[in-house]
């Protein structure tokens, strides 16, 4: 644990707005190596709880603050070597996820693998919109490859599935694009379900097609 003593709250406060203000976590990881003497203190900490407490309301920032938050603390636990791994995993999943978004429809099972292979990188607590945005592609394709054929309602179930965990994390607020197309592709997903009575499946499909409306 670093001494602080030698550093003013003005020191620390500048050094903290720097780190908070990075534009990536590396940038933040380059940062906190830089000024470790200082942002690695419970100062910094404090501070920064400080401002967390003060924007709660605006979810967007305070989840930026939160995934800071945790870096810090992870830091002071585990060292810094222990976020160059989280670096390094962090830099494999960019890659990951960079080939899904890439991929076109014809490469569906290719997709579905890797979108398996990213969630299980992805730490949801603190990259919650890119693992909603890679459950919904992930769900998209187990779709695109089973629709209308008997052999793949299991397909189409864990689709739905997906589909609904996503919506279960609230982020109708925070994420409202996010929100918007999973409640869209939930509702088509329930109009061409296999399983199940088709009546109810139709109308379960409209209610997540009229929220779209709203």
């Amino acid at each position: 644990m670093s001494n602080t003593s030698k550093y003013t709250d003005r020191e620390i406060g500048d050094a903290l707005m720097e780190y908070i203000e990075a534009n990536s976590f590396a940038e933040a990881v380059q940062i906190l190596r830089r000024e470790r003497s200082k942002l690695l203190t419970n100062m910094a900490e404090r501070l920064l709880n400080g401002i967390i407490d003060q924007l709660q309301e605006d979810r967007h920032i305070l989840h930026i603050l939160q995934q800071r938050l945790q870096i810090l603390i992870d830091a002071r636990q585990h060292g810094l070597e222990y976020i160059t791994r989280k670096l390094d995993k962090d830099s494999k999943l960019s890659s990951i996820v960079d080939n899904i978004r890439s991929l076109d429809i014809e490469n569906t099972k290719l997709k579905i693998s890797l979108c398996r292979e990213a969630l299980e990188l992805i730490d949801k607590k603190l990259m919650l919109k890119l693992w909603a945005e890679v459950q919904g592609e992930l769900a998209n394709a187990l779709l695109t490859q089973g629709f209308g054929l008997p052999a793949d309602i299991e397909s189409q179930e864990e689709a739905i599935t997906i589909y609904e965990s996503i919506l279960q994390e609230g982020i109708e607020e925070t994420l409202p694009d996010v929100w918007l197309s999973t409640q869209r592709n939930l509702g088509y997903a329930f109009v061409r379900r296999t399983k199940g009575d088709k009546s109810i499946n139709l109308e379960r499909g409209r209610n997540h097609l009229l929220k779209c409306q709203a």
